[in-house]
């Protein structure tokens, strides 16, 4: 926080504070998202290969959690949302300059958005 903060003053953006007190706030706001009752789902990943009989690093060793949402419904979420009406082009599009050579500017303007398209 204390680097975002400073990263604000220097631009000029926002004199003493951050938008979240501190990192429970920020999380909490994270948290506090509505995000259309998509679930969290986790798996768990460990090193498979060969392991060194001395000195083996503990990672090797160990099991690793990974909490995630399905980003696909999070963004069917995201596009479903009212709060965003207006605030982005959701049709994929293709821009060229006076070169006839493709511009790219947001994602919407790019190849795979193109290629998605229906």
């Amino acid at each position: 926080m204390e680097l975002w903060q400073a990263a604000f003053i220097r631009h000029g953006i926002m004199e003493g504070g951050t938008p979240f007190l501190n990192h429970r706030d920020l999380y909490g706001t994270i948290d506090a998202t509505p995000l259309g009752d998509v679930p969290w789902q986790t798996f768990s990943i460990r090193f498979d290969g060969a392991v060194p009989e001395d000195n083996a690093p503990a990672w090797m060793k160990d099991k690793f959690d990974t909490w995630f949402r399905d980003p696909h419904l999070i963004v069917k979420n995201m596009l479903a949302n009212l709060d965003f009406t207006d605030e982005f082009d959701s049709i994929p599009f293709r821009k060229f300059g006076a070169d006839k050579k493709q511009v790219w500017q947001d994602f919407m303007s790019g190849s795979w958005a193109w290629t998605q398209a229906v």
